[in-house]
């Protein structure tokens, strides 16, 4: 029985950890850092403009590994996350029991961001993560008891964490605060002398500065753009006095507010345990509260204490920019519900009564309420995936079925590096072939050129009023292609440069054919004449993107009145909505419009319909 028992507390941490998985197979590429981030994973150079080497040297080895898929970056966040996720279950457990360790490990996935932004392809979790590998590693031994090989470790992870994103600094200052302040107190208590704690600062402050000047010098001989790390920090710190990133502007309190609300669970649990505290003194007012029973270990009090203004440091220093993101969260949220559970166990583990019994009680709670977060969360995350089909999942399928590893793309050069997207995610090669012509003569001469050099598809950067790209997209509506689907609210459109196949004879069902093209973004997926015994049979196969089974039919409908032909629909079943057209001098068209019926590249696209068109050949 025992050994069940402990096989079963041995598997909840690990089980917790999994649900770091839930939907991420199914995650698209949602906005226009990550797209970024996926392009620059491309390129082995990793001393850019942005100043976070080590996350996009975990890129390139990620991209190097794995593929470049935009899931080849998220996964590696993943498995940074878990690693933050261990070492949090870890530090808790060491300090305040299996309970406190469950209850910090259940926090760090389903109250945080850790699931929403840890799993992307994004940089935030790293500085967290690396965070709570230098307090795991720092905690259990004094300042002093530090060799030349343990500061030169810890000193190069607290850069790596600095490295890995800006956001780091939030743990960087306070950390090297924080062994200011131990140096001070160990002098105080007269643990060292004078000249060991000007020998120790020295050391640490020589370690920081050759550290510097290494990552200086790999800039200098590595940088793309010739610019160093501290110009990169110069250069972010410009563009926001000059009010480039006005529109991000939060006030000082966003963070705060933030922790506030995402944290209600654990704040009502250290209310409710300070609650407990007080009930116990008031019970026993012979008691001391210093006294108290239970599995405190000695100094855990000051480690509570410690993590908590850590984490509020950092907020602070967070808080000092102006702009801010709330993905942002991921980077301070890890430490701050750690030090929480750990605050809220510190106070119970004061308690005089019930001690063992109260334990167990608050971490449940905490491993339940956190549940029901997390689902909520997932529902969230799902319902915001939902509505954004068609724009970034739906572009990489368009780009995905292109009959060509080249794709070109007509926009301002700038706009071409979000082009990259598709090329990371699809493996189709994009090339830039200019900005959008002016005149109608123009746009023809840019599509025939495309064509001779062997494209097949064009993507388009539509711009805001869509009036630069107006003479292309004009021209190629006009000879009939197909525009095969949009993104980003139509920002950028994919078209094909081939027209429509008009075989003889000329069939109504051409006429269908070419106006739902038109109307709607679609892919052509067959076009066939089956042979019968009795009588041939035309069969037309179109896939649409971004539009569900009503939709499509709205549309049907309205491209079948356009043409002037009358409908006679039949009953809705399981296969589909069925539609018999009746055309004058002609076999009628049987439709048939199914949802979801994605064939590859089309498997895991959401949000298609199909529309088979059938007619009787002559």
């Amino acid at each position: 029985m025992k050994n069940s028992l402990r096989y079963i507390k041995n598997l909840l941490p690990a089980l917790i950890m999994l649900t770091l998985l839930v939907g991420f197979f199914e995650r698209p590429v949602l906005f226009h850092d990550e797209i970024i981030n996926v392009s620059q994973a491309q390129k082995p150079v990793i001393f850019n403009y942005a100043a976070r080497p080590m996350f996009y040297l975990l890129d390139y080895m990620g991209v190097s590994f794995l593929g470049d898929h935009p899931l080849a970056l998220s996964f590696i966040m993943l498995l940074v996350s878990i690693v933050g996720a261990w070492f949090t279950y870890l530090f808790a457990k060491r300090y305040y029991g299996y309970s406190a360790g469950l209850a910090a490990l259940s926090a760090y996935c389903w109250l945080g961001w850790v699931y929403a932004s840890g799993i992307s392809a994004m940089p935030h979790m790293l500085p967290a993560t690396l965070a709570i590998l230098a307090l795991y590693l720092y905690t259990p031994r004094r300042v002093e008891g530090f060799g030349w090989s343990g500061r030169l470790g810890l000193s190069l992870l607290l850069w790596a964490m600095l490295l890995s994103h800006p956001t780091g600094v939030a743990y960087f200052i306070p950390f090297f605060c924080f062994i200011g302040f131990d140096l001070v107190q160990a002098r105080l208590d007269k643990r060292i002398s004078s000249r060991e704690l000007l020998q120790i600062g020295l050391s640490w402050a020589l370690i920081s500065l050759a550290i510097w000047l290494m990552i200086e010098a790999c800039y200098g001989l590595f940088s793309e753009n010739d610019v160093s790390y501290a110009g990169s920090w110069l250069a972010g710190l410009d563009k926001t006095s000059d009010g480039t990133y006005s529109r991000y502007f939060q006030p000082y309190n966003y963070y705060f507010e933030l922790f506030a609300t995402r944290f209600q669970v654990l704040i009502i649990a250290l209310l409710a345990a300070i609650g407990c505290l007080v009930a116990s003194w008031l019970g026993d007012r012979r008691a001391s509260l210093h006294d108290g029973r239970g599995e405190r270990m000695d100094g855990t009090g000051a480690i509570a204490i410690r993590l908590m203004v850590y984490s509020l440091l950092a907020l602070c220093v967070l808080s000092t920019q102006s702009w801010k993101f709330e993905r942002v969260a991921a980077t301070f949220a890890p430490v701050a519900s750690l030090a929480l559970v750990c605050l809220i166990f510190e106070v119970l583990g004061r308690v005089r009564w019930k001690t063992r019994f109260l334990k167990p009680v608050f971490g449940a709670m905490i491993v339940i309420l956190s549940a029901y977060s997390f689902a909520h969360e997932v529902d969230r995350i799902s319902g915001s995936l939902e509505r954004r089909r068609g724009t970034y999942s739906s572009f990489m399928e368009a780009i995905r079925a292109a009959e060509t590893d080249q794709v070109a793309y007509v926009g301002s050069s700038s706009g071409f590096r979000l082009a990259d997207m598709p090329t990371s995610a699809t493996g189709r090669r994009l090339q830039h072939a200019g900005s959008p012509p002016d005149t109608a003569a123009e746009a023809e001469a840019l599509a025939k050129r495309l064509r001779k050099e062997g494209h097949d598809h064009v993507l388009i950067e539509v711009g805001e009023d869509g009036r630069a790209s107006y003479p292309l997209r004009r021209y190629l509506y006009e000879s009939r292609m197909q525009r095969l689907a949009s993104y980003r609210r139509g920002t950028y459109e994919l078209w094909s440069l081939a027209p429509l196949n008009i075989r003889p004879p000329a069939y109504v069902i051409d006429d269908v054919k070419t106006a739902l093209a038109k109307k709607l973004g679609v892919f052509l997926r067959y076009d066939r004449v089956v042979r019968g015994d009795r009588q041939d049979e035309r069969q037309v196969y179109l896939e649409i993107l971004g539009a569900d089974i009503d939709q499509t039919d709205k549309a049907v409908a309205a491209v079948f009145e356009s043409l002037g032909y009358s409908m006679r629909r039949g009953l809705r079943d399981s296969n589909g909505i069925r539609v018999k057209v009746q055309i004058r001098g002609e076999p009628p068209i049987n439709v048939l419009i199914r949802d979801k019926q994605a064939s590859p590249p089309f498997r895991r696209a959401e949000g298609s319909a199909s529309v088979y068109l059938r007619q009787t050949v002559d």
